[in-house]
């Protein structure tokens, strides 16, 4: 799972990060240091990541209560990102090949593009 995940675009500890969530959840953030062992730092980066992903949600009360989006869900968003970078790269990949092939190493020409 937590493969699947990271191929998907998310770092390995995000990954774990929401599955812990998505199977313990909703949690408060002094639990979740608790329970994973991290800094507060290194969550709060990982918690930042999951939400401007739409991974997770955060709750308005205080202490905040931090739950996992529907793995469903998660997959869709996912799916959508990684479609949506390789119908960039297609629409890029005709000026990116002429790019390439005006590389000129042996006139040091490089240093143009």
């Amino acid at each position: 799972m937590l493969k699947t995940l990271e191929s998907l675009g998310l770092t390995k500890g995000d990954a774990k990060l929401y599955v812990y969530l998505s199977k313990k959840g909703p949690l408060e953030e002094e639990v979740l240091l608790d329970s994973l062992k991290i800094t507060k730092k290194k969550l709060d980066v990982q918690l930042k990541n999951l939400d401007k992903k739409g991974i997770i949600e955060v709750s308005r009360e205080q202490p905040a209560l931090f739950f996992a989006v529907a793995f469903e869900r998660v997959l869709d968003l996912l799916v959508e990102v990684n479609l949506e970078q390789a119908k960039t790269l297609k629409q890029t990949k005709k000026n990116l090949l002429s790019s390439w092939r005006k590389i000129n190493w042996e006139n040091n020409s490089q240093d143009k593009q």
